[in-house]
């Protein structure tokens, strides 16, 4: 989710559970993972998927199949027809599909360009059993154009194909 502050840079938040937070509290978990520039351009692209990991689909990109737990998979954006080398950020639509547990997935910039950057704590997907959950992404571009995925999802048994299309980038401003 992408939200603009206020002048002092705050925002506030509004429960519509029906019977109020006094009798059914709401609580609110926010993982601030970036921030856009003002005057940075958005330019939306068509979108373009540069990750499926499902075989009946035909895989696209390097990740060969589904996700295991606790593993990294990085992924080079080297299309700079669809993403210039001048983008700061790339804009994704990120799908966890399928999972066979509960988890999460951590999308970031590879900082160290060999594809062992720690992963952040915050993640731009909780996901349950069975289903298929995307979100838009906001990802730092960094010099070598290396993204990183990280499925945290417990056992080694466990797994999630992933879905990842690129719908748009970032110039900073001018």
């Amino acid at each position: 989710q992408i939200i603009a502050l206020s002048p002092s840079g705050g925002l506030s938040f509004e429960s519509f559970t029906g019977v109020g937070t006094a009798t059914n509290p709401v609580q609110v978990i926010i993982d601030v993972v970036g921030y856009v520039a003002a005057g940075s351009q958005f330019t939306a692209t068509d979108p373009t998927r540069i990750v499926e990991t499902r075989t009946a689909y035909g895989v696209v990109g390097p990740i060969p199949g589904a996700l295991v737990p606790n593993t990294i998979y990085p992924v080079t954006l080297t299309d700079t027809t669809l993403i210039p080398s001048t983008a700061t950020a790339v804009v994704l639509n990120v799908t966890a599909v399928s999972p066979t547990a509960f988890g999460n997935l951590r999308v970031y910039p590879d900082t160290n360009g060999l594809g062992t950057t720690t992963p952040p704590n915050s993640s731009v997907i909780n996901y349950i059993p069975g289903r298929a959950i995307p979100n838009m992404v906001i990802v730092q571009i960094p010099p070598d154009r290396k993204i990183d995925f990280f499925n945290n999802q417990g056992l080694p048994t466990n797994r999630t194909d992933l879905i990842v299309d690129v719908i748009g980038y970032i110039n900073a401003p001018i």
